[in-house]
């Protein structure tokens, strides 16, 4: 991954945590490789010494390869001999203020005027149907890979942050704090709704 990752970057700067993670989730290969980034803000005490309990637990979460196992692992998030935990669930996120809305739906932000912003959420609609039934279905599977935690977007929120993510014309960051989600909200679910275009 770090090699095509290192191609993706080709010397540019990395001006912010926005700008590093949309170059990693740009990175392709031909074979069909993608990469998602998401920021992970929280404060990881320093100089903790694990005890040996807490260690043998860690190695026993780790799977290796058959393929050069010392360099290709995946490391569970829970211990497998244990019920995995619970995902917090968020019911009732706060409504998305109208006026957020409207300010992030001008055309100078989505290259496109509102009533075809519009059309765009509706056409799309099918494709949500489609991705909500296949996370519906994966949700009692195995949860590597998932983002747990991550805030509730409507349709029609998920396809304008992957408009305004596309077009850089608004950082997430921002977009976020107008209507009112975390960032890596946003960043998860524009994924999404772009992987339905």
């Amino acid at each position: 991954m770090f090699s095509r990752i290192t191609h993706s970057l080709r010397g540019r700067p990395l001006t912010s945590y926005e700008v590093l993670l949309q170059t990693i989730s740009a990175t392709r290969t031909s074979t069909g490789l993608t990469v998602n980034a998401v920021l992970d803000e929280s404060d990881y005490p320093t100089g903790r010494v694990l005890t040996r309990a807490e260690r043998k637990s860690i190695i026993q979460r780790v799977e290796r390869d058959d393929f050069h196992g010392e360099w290709n692992y995946t490391i569970a998030p829970w211990d497998p001999d244990q019920a995995p935990p619970e995902e917090p669930r968020h019911e009732h996120a706060a409504p998305i203020p109208a006026e957020a809305t409207f300010l992030l739906t001008h055309p100078a932000l989505t290259g496109m005027t509102r009533e075809q912003f519009e059309q765009l959420v509706v056409r799309l609609e099918p494709r949500r149907q489609v991705v909500a039934e296949a996370e519906r279905q994966s949700a009692g599977r195995d949860r590597r890979g998932r983002n747990p935690g991550f805030g509730i977007l409507d349709h029609r929120h998920r396809v304008l942050a992957a408009v305004l993510s596309s077009r850089n014309t608004v950082t997430l960051t921002l977009a976020g704090q107008l209507i009112g989600r975390d960032r890596n909200t946003l960043s998860s679910r524009c994924r999404t709704a772009s992987g339905t275009w």
